[in-house]
């Protein structure tokens, strides 16, 4: 079953930021209408693909980041007493990280996908 206009502008005020009370103004709906929507399993899944989404999103413009951070750090390293030099690799360091704790959580959806496919389809 497909989702409604209304679920549809929910979703959107959802991963726009808005609280719940503010998506539900949004949509046109009441704030009870809203919480019984997440309860149904087409908007719960329409609602984390978006998320899903908007989470690839963000990790591919941090992933363009990380040239940038390696070059901080090398300026860093060949300056290390320059103005700024430990907020640059703060900077750097915490882009890296970030980088390396997405793709760390990527395979372990992943595997875990795999497993529950896996499982699904008979016994381990």
């Amino acid at each position: 079953m497909g989702l409604t206009v209304k679920q549809q502008a929910a979703i959107e005020a959802l991963l726009e930021g808005n609280t719940i009370t503010g998506a539900a103004q949004a949509a046109g709906i009441g704030r009870r209408t809203l919480q019984r929507y997440f309860s149904e399993p087409d908007f719960k899944a329409a609602l984390r693909a978006g998320s899903d989404a908007a989470i690839m999103a963000a990790a591919a413009r941090l992933s363009k980041l990380s040239d940038d951070a390696i070059q901080a750090m090398q300026a860093v390293m060949a300056e290390p007493t320059e103005p700024g030099a430990s907020i640059k690799l703060r900077a750097a360091d915490t882009i890296l990280g970030h980088i390396v704790k997405i793709r760390e959580q990527s395979d372990v959806l992943e595997r875990l996908a795999a497993l529950e496919a896996q499982q699904e389809g008979g016994p381990l």
